[in-house]
């Protein structure tokens, strides 16, 4: 196979070589270096990995041009997988992957050729060249309005998206403007405001909604403060409220960390010899009162506190603590993905369907 695509592989230890520091297309080279040496590749089919993260346009245009840069720069260094001798080979990754790095400039090559011809009187040119300017007129307007055109339409979007993107990052590569340096997620031209993903007016109308509710949920917590502080007090021994660290709002700078604060529903040594681990139906940590307070959800009411200063919402995902986190991101497929860019909530699905943790 020529590509290899995907991050798991299996190498001969003895095939193994570093890749350049400023390297693009990893997921290529690395193997089809070996490849290229004279080794042989095994691609196994059976293992399949999809990406549905969804990304803004101009994320996608960004990613394409850094693909198209990374395009050219592999087929400059892997051309030792064009040697005749291994004429199968050879046309696979010349028909593929070589090609694709040349194509955004044949459509360039071809418009400025048709309209030379144009421009000489020649009928057929400019019924050629007519032919290209309306297909790329089309894929504009297709580019601006894509939910009103048709499907032929957005796939000469797509069409012209694409190798608009190949045309400037092979541009970049071959002016030397691309290092290929790799760095933090941060760095990826996203300061952290940018949500996309979410609409300025729904933004504010949830923060607005937070607020109120939040307000309320504070004035329920005033009124029941007296009787609930009394029980923790008199039913077991250590604080009444109960702060812990959680995993907050992720960004493309950072992910945030901040204290979350319930009632105290447990013994104060609670995992002394648990270690972290979720809590379990009957779970002998749970004291008395914290139980009860755990089947009402009034161990919940200062987490008002947290929405007032921003860190949660009325309603979102179930704010984990940090060494939950890592076991979520493992078992639950998209974990990461479908949490991101969202603050954690006092109440949700999870909360809803799954009970308490």
């Amino acid at each position: 196979p020529v590509g290899v695509h995907g991050a798991f592989y299996l190498f001969r230890r003895d095939l193994w070589q570093p890749l350049p520091a400023d390297t693009i297309n990893d997921d290529v080279i690395l193997p089809m270096a070996i490849v290229a040496g004279g080794a042989r590749a095994i691609y196994d089919r059976a293992m399949v990995a999809t990406e549905e993260e969804p990304t803004a346009a101009a994320q996608d245009f960004r990613r394409r041009v850094r693909i198209a840069s990374g395009n050219v720069q592999q087929a400059l260094r892997l051309w030792r997988l064009a040697d005749p001798r291994r004429p199968g080979l050879a046309f696979v990754f010349l028909s593929g992957k070589g090609l694709r790095a040349l194509v955004p400039f044949f459509l360039v090559i071809a418009l400025a050729t048709n309209g030379l011809l144009a421009i000489a009187g020649l009928r057929f040119y400019q019924g050629m060249l007519i032919a290209q300017l309306a297909f790329y007129a089309l894929a504009g307007v297709a580019l601006l309005i894509p939910e009103r055109m048709p499907r032929a339409a957005r796939y000469a979007a797509y069409f012209v998206a694409g190798h608009a993107a190949g045309l400037v990052g092979a541009v970049r590569q071959l002016s030397g403007r691309d290092t290929g340096r790799w760095g933090r997620a941060g760095e990826s031209g996203l300061d952290g405001h940018d949500e996309d993903f979410t609409h300025p007016l729904v933004r504010i109308g949830k923060r607005a909604f937070d607020l109120f509710f939040g307000a309320c949920a504070l004035v329920v917590l005033a009124l029941v403060f007296v009787p609930v502080a009394l029980a923790i007090k008199l039913t077991s021994r250590g604080p009444i409220f109960y702060r812990q660290i959680r995993v907050g709002q992720a960004t493309p700078t950072c992910t945030h960390l901040f204290y979350l604060f319930k009632f105290r529903t447990m013994t104060v040594d609670a995992e002394a010899r648990t270690g972290a681990v979720w809590a379990t139906a009957n779970d002998p940590r749970v004291t008395p009162i914290g139980r009860f307070m755990r089947k009402t959800r009034i161990d919940e009411l200062p987490q008002a506190i947290n929405v007032l200063k921003g860190e949660m919402s009325i309603v979102g995902p179930r704010p984990e603590r940090p060494v939950f986190f890592q076991k979520l991101e493992t078992e639950i497929p998209f974990y990461v993905e479908r949490t991101f860019g969202l603050k954690p909530g006092i109440t949700g699905l999870a909360q809803v369907n799954q009970g308490y943790d």
